[in-house]
């Protein structure tokens, strides 16, 4: 074969096959185009309908039970109130301002100083007979003599004086993450609950939205979706908490107190006439000689042969901090516990929301 003939055999047309419509083999072809010609429009028809039906459902009331509605409420509002507290405790370590107030107080020292005594009788008797004007005996007494005792009297002098003092702490409102956090978590759960039933109340009137049963949606992971919301929340509490303490460390006030206390001793501080017993068949009395007199008095110190001389006392001192309840480490500490509160509660609310929605 030469080009010539390559040429040639190339543009010469070729007589087209005649098809025999009347055979086996053109009625299977025939068949198998129906089915994919039919094939070919369900496709067709999928393919137009497909971004609607992927498009996301809005939300349905429809979808969620009572008991739904009421977790739901509760725990989006413990979440939001518990940030909310752990985000007020931040602000309210960094604006305080606290404050230690001291009040001091003089108190006199009161030393007795003997000025003489009183002297006082008591009758002393013994049991005799008698008898009446009849002669009848009864049992009487019969004065024997007098008991004398005698009692010191004192005035009161100044010896000197002593301070005691008292604070009153303010902390400027600091407190625990923990505890702000929880009471928000309190506040806000117990809100959302009462939107929430409101939500049940008002759809049970209306008839608008109330739930309708259906197949519950299955899900997997719930523990794993609370343990790691429940992780970041303890992580980001752990840093606003850290902060909240560094705050409150800088913004703390230290004061020291002192509290005196006097010094007493028992001592003589004179004589006085002692006691004695006056017999009504004596004619004169034994010299009783005197007896001492003891009381507690201050213990005087300092001074130069007496003079100068102060109360000698003891002294109790007592440093406050306030606003220095909460420091770095509480500070981490609380708040990694309150983040880990309100994580769980958020994690509770997407596990509902995964059921539901």
């Amino acid at each position: 074969m030469n080009i010539a003939s390559i040429f040639k055999s190339n543009s010469t047309p070729k007589t087209p096959a005649k098809v025999d419509r009347g055979s086996k083999e053109f009625e299977r072809i025939d068949a198998d185009y129906g089915t994919i010609l039919d094939g070919y429009q369900q496709v067709s028809g999928k393919l137009a309908t497909i971004d609607e039906e992927t498009q996301l459902k809005p939300p349905s009331l429809s979808n969620v039970k009572d008991s739904q509605l009421l977790v739901m409420g509760a725990t989006a509002g413990a979440a939001v109130g518990g940030s909310i507290g752990l985000a007020s405790n931040l602000l309210t370590s960094w604006a305080a301002q606290p404050s230690i107030d001291v009040t001091t107080t003089n108190h006199d020292v009161i030393r007795p100083v003997l000025t003489g005594s009183t002297e006082s009788r008591t009758e002393v008797s013994k049991p005799v007979t008698k008898y009446d004007q009849n002669g009848n005996p009864y049992q009487g007494s019969q004065l024997t003599g007098w008991d004398v005792k005698h009692q010191p009297t004192f005035r009161n002098e100044n010896a000197g004086s002593y301070q005691t003092q008292e604070a009153h702490v303010n902390n400027g409102g600091i407190g625990s993450p923990i505890t702000d956090a929880l009471g928000g978590m309190a506040i806000g759960a117990g809100i959302g609950t009462l939107l929430a039933g409101g939500v049940v109340v008002t759809r049970k009137l209306t008839g608008k939205g109330e739930y309708v049963p259906g197949e519950a949606r299955k899900t997997e992971g719930d523990l794993k979706v609370m343990a790691k919301m429940g992780a970041m929340g303890a992580a980001g509490g752990a840093i606003v908490g850290g902060l909240s303490g560094m705050l409150a460390s800088g913004n703390s006030v230290t004061k020291t107190i002192t509290n005196q206390t006097p010094v007493f001793e028992d001592k003589v501080v004179g004589q006085i006439p002692g006691d004695y017993n006056q017999s009504v068949y004596q004619s004169t009395v034994t010299n009783p000689g005197t007896q001492d007199v003891h009381r507690q008095v201050p213990v005087m110190e300092g001074g130069i042969l007496g003079h100068g001389q102060h109360v000698k006392v003891t002294e109790q001192k007592e440093t406050l901090t306030a606003g220095g309840g909460l420091n770095l480490v509480s500070g981490v500490l609380g708040g990694a516990v309150a983040g880990a509160g309100i994580g769980v509660a958020a994690g509770v609310l997407t596990n509902v929301l995964r059921k539901t929605l």
